[in-house]
C-alpha cells in the first residue's frame, strides 16, 4: 500500500468512528423515543382492547408450529402495559 493510501485510510478512521458512534447515538435516542411513544399509545387504549389484543397475540402464538415444537421456553411476566402473557404461561404449564 503507498505511504499515501495509507496516510488516507488512517486519517479518515476517526472520522469514521465519529460516524458509527455518532449513528449509534442517533439510533439509541431514536429507539428512546419510540418505546415512549407506543408506552403512550398502548397506555391510551381501554383495557379491553389491551386484554383483546393479548388474547389475539397469544392464540396466534400457540397455533405456531415452531411453538407446538418447543420444549423449553422463556417468558416474561407482563407489566400492567404490556402483552398479558399469562395465559401463555399457564398454558405453557398443563
Amino acid at each position: 500500500m503507498s505511504t499515501i493510501l495509507q496516510k488516507t485510510v488512517l486519517s479518515s478512521i476517526p472520522r469514521l468512528k465519529f460516524c458509527k458512534m455518532a449513528t449509534m447515538s442517533t439510533m439509541r435516542e431514536a429507539k428512546t423515543k419510540l418505546r415512549k411513544e407506543m408506552k403512550a399509545k398502548i397506555k391510551s387504549l381501554p383495557m379491553e382492547n389491551r386484554i383483546a389484543q393479548s388474547k389475539s397475540v397469544t392464540e396466534k402464538l400457540l397455533k405456531l408450529p415452531e411453538f407446538q415444537r418447543s420444549q423449553s421456553l422463556s417468558l416474561y411476566l407482563h407489566m400492567p402495559d404490556e402483552i398479558q402473557t399469562e395465559d401463555i404461561l399457564v398454558e405453557c404449564l398443563k
